[in-house]
C-alpha cells in the first residue's frame, strides 16, 4: 500500500477535495479545498481553496473533480506554490488513512527524539 512510503520525503501532506482541474495552454492546475493539513513545510497552506501546480501538460497523478484525496507533494518556496509533480502521490481519502499518517508521524518523531 502506498502509505507505507515515508511521508517525510514530501514537503506537504494534505487531505483535500478537488473542485476542478483547469488546463490553460499546456499548464494544468488542480483547484482543491484543503480539509486537513497533515504536514506542511515553508509555504503557508490555508484551510481554504488552493491551487496545485504541475510542471507538465498532464496532471500526474490524475485527480477527479468532487473526490477527496490524501495528497503528498512538494512546494516551490520561491513562488510560494504547492506542486503536484512527478513523484507526488494522490490516493482517494479514507478516514483510516489519516490515522495511519498521524500514527507514523508520531512514531517517527519519537524515534528521532530517542537517538543519542
Amino acid at each position: 500500500m502506498v502509505f507505507f512510503l515515508p511521508y517525510y520525503l514530501f514537503h506537504i501532506v494534505i487531505r483535500a477535495k478537488v473542485k476542478e482541474v483547469k488546463t490553460k495552454c499546456h499548464d494544468v492546475t488542480a483547484v482543491v479545498e484543503v480539509k486537513e493539513i497533515l504536514k506542511s513545510s515553508l509555504v503557508n497552506i490555508p484551510k481554504d481553496t488552493v491551487n496545485l501546480h504541475t510542471n507538465s501538460g498532464c496532471l500526474c497523478p490524475p485527480l477527479s473533480a468532487n473526490e477527496e484525496y490524501i495528497i503528498m507533494g512538494y512546494e516551490d518556496e520561491e513562488r510560494s506554490r504547492l506542486l503536484l509533480v512527478e513523484g507526488s502521490i494522490a490516493e482517494k481519502w479514507k478516514d483510516r488513512l489519516g490515522k495511519k499518517v498521524k500514527v507514523r508521524k508520531h512514531l517517527i518523531k519519537s524515534q528521532v527524539l530517542q537517538i543519542p
